[in-house]
């Protein structure tokens, strides 16, 4: 379980109809908060948290797209995701797409996503923040 990180990869979607996310503060079987690029039909970037508890539908963040900033597919792109504690900076291309504060939401595990669609990951690292220590890096073998 993090709370102190940054983390990159490089994503593509390959086939379907969204895009890709970036799981982090990821507590439970619901409980987490999700970077999505290329969401509800290639239409928005988001952030939206998920709860048992609580609905936090008021704190969800929408970035309306347009032909030139949807998601292509088969166009690798660069995602990173920087998180202290609650804070949260969100990045795409080294773009700042995002940030945002929630208390309720500030350390977990991470984890990548599609929704109806086909994605590729590379370059996956984890490096704790303010210095140079690699947390994670490549994906986990799966027989």
């Amino acid at each position: 379980s993090w709370s102190r990180y940054e983390l990159s990869l490089l994503a593509m979607s390959t086939k379907g109809p969204h895009g890709f996310k970036i799981i982090f503060h990821k507590q439970e079987t619901t409980t987490h908060v999700e970077y999505a690029l290329g969401n509800y039909h290639n239409d928005v970037h988001s952030v939206e948290f998920a709860s048992q508890e609580k609905s936090y539908a008021d704190h969800r963040q929408l970035k309306k797209l347009n032909d030139s900033t949807k998601i292509r597919f088969q166009e690798w792109y660069s995602v990173r995701l920087r998180v202290d504690g609650s804070q949260f900076f969100c990045y795409l291309n080294d773009e700042l797409l995002f940030e945002g504060n929630n208390e309720d939401f500030d350390h977990g595990m991470i984890g990548l996503g599609t929704w109806g669609t086909s994605a590729r990951f590379k370059d996956l690292q984890v490096k704790e923040l303010g210095s140079a220590r690699l947390l994670w890096s490549g994906f986990p073998t799966i027989d």
